[in-house]
């Protein structure tokens, strides 16, 4: 994932990133767009960043409003990808686990963005399963 940091102003230009809907848009891989977001968070408080400038959406103006969405899309995606890895040990068939997955809350069933991260989720899951589990930071 890239974004554009400007220190002396502040700044940060965060492409498809943090875009203030609903669910991230995740095409790549949910792996790396986890740890983007995590290394997004720490520059952000490295460098007391206070504007960000989305591609899309709207731009936030506080480092307060930055971290939140931040942690949004963070909360949306561990619960996908604890779902996801507790569907994969109980040893269900692919096509189940997609399907559980699109429904793990009927308000983003039916969200373009959240079928596109359960379809990505699915393509990378076997990265999860070797990455260290803890980082998820989930009880």
């Amino acid at each position: 994932m890239n974004a554009i940091i400007s220190p002396e102003e502040k700044i940060i230009f965060s492409g498809d990133m943090l875009i203030q809907s609903l669910v991230p848009f995740i095409l790549h891989s949910t792996r790396e767009y986890w740890y983007s977001l995590k290394y997004l968070k720490n520059l952000t408080y490295h460098y007391d960043l206070q504007c960000l400038i989305p591609g899309h959406g709207k731009l936030a103006f506080s480092q307060e409003e930055i971290i939140q969405r931040i942690e949004k899309e963070q909360s949306y995606l561990q619960k996908l990808i604890w779902k996801g890895l507790k569907l994969i040990q109980v040893g269900i068939s692919l096509e189940e686990i997609k399907k559980q997955l699109m429904y793990i809350s009927q308000d983003l069933a039916h969200l373009q963005s959240h079928q596109i991260s359960v379809h990505t989720f699915l393509r990378d899951f076997e990265k999860w399963e070797t990455a260290i589990i803890d980082d998820l930071n989930i009880d």
